[in-house]
């Protein structure tokens, strides 16, 4: 999967340099716990995640909107309930942020969902009631990109928006949403272009 440049303020973002994607999908599964145990083994500060809705509402980390590229099986995560996903199927929510504060990683939670009308307001309710019920929590970020709609999330937590257009138009962007961080996707930026982009937002407090 392609790489992501964080760019941050070290004092307003708690998540550390070394981010893992997806947990460590370039040697585990994507968005699994063994990844988070990866990502810890090779000495990540945080990981990210992709979080969706089963039709239940309950959130389990999964990148697609279906299981037919990862699995186990076929089909939309959306149609089945949590109780008839397979076992060995995606983990909820609330275990990745069991394992993840028990490997002492932060977390990056990405919110994905379909294009239903109300469907990130209610992702962004369902994450933010498993942070609150979490028995122990890591460090956090929730980031999407639209990040308007984590804004009951906003007064707790550090929310990121995700950078799809040219790095300076995403910097005001985000300051004018109170993000805390940008995550750019990584064909937007190299080395140089990077180094203005962390000047530029440092400027910015972003």
């Amino acid at each position: 999967p392609s790489a992501r440049v964080l760019i941050m303020r070290e004092q307003a973002h708690p998540l550390g340099a070394v981010i893992g994607h997806r947990g460590c999908a370039a040697h585990a599964p994507e968005n699994t716990l063994d990844g988070f145990a990866m990502a810890a083994a090779f000495g990540c500060d945080a990981v990210e995640c992709d979080v969706r809705l089963t039709a239940d509402g309950v959130p389990v980390l999964l990148h697609d909107a279906t299981f037919d590229r990862t699995g186990p099986g076929r089909g939309r995560l959306a149609a089945r309930p949590f109780s008839r996903l397979p076992r060995n199927g995606p983990p909820t929510l609330a275990a990745a942020l069991d394992a993840a504060a028990s490997l002492g990683l932060g977390l990056n939670i990405e919110i994905k969902t379909d294009l239903a009308p109300g469907a990130a307001a209610r992702t962004a309710a369902a994450v933010g009631e498993a942070l609150r019920a979490a028995r122990r929590g890591p460090p956090l970020v929730v980031s999407r990109f639209d990040p308007a709609a984590l804004t009951p999330l906003r007064a707790h937590i550090p929310v990121a928006l995700l950078g799809a257009e040219r790095p300076q138009a995403a910097l005001r962007r985000a300051r004018r949403m109170g993000c805390a961080a940008v995550h750019f996707a990584g064909a937007l930026i190299d080395a140089a272009v990077a180094a203005g982009v962390e000047r530029a937002a440092r400027g910015r407090g972003v």
